[in-house]
């Protein structure tokens, strides 16, 4: 996949974590629990961001890696 797609697949994954993670804590009714237990939710919620956008940044820089090594020189 090019630069470009892998960039917008990030983009639509932590659009999605975040979406999921906004919904679970209203459904879930993390908003009118206590401040250790919303405290914990931020947490996993970060944690899970976190992974979905080294996971994205690692999937750009291999993109970026194999452009380089495959493109043809410039004369």
């Amino acid at each position: 996949m090019s630069v470009r797609g892998e960039f917008l697949l990030l983009l639509v994954m932590v659009a999605i974590v975040d979406g999921a993670g906004i919904a679970v804590y209203y459904f879930a009714g993390f908003s009118g629990s206590t401040g250790a237990r919303r405290l914990v939710f931020t947490g996993v919620w970060m944690a899970a961001s976190l992974a979905v956008v080294l996971a994205g940044l690692w999937r750009i820089r291999m993109a970026r890696t194999r452009q380089r090594l495959y493109e043809t020189p410039k004369r």
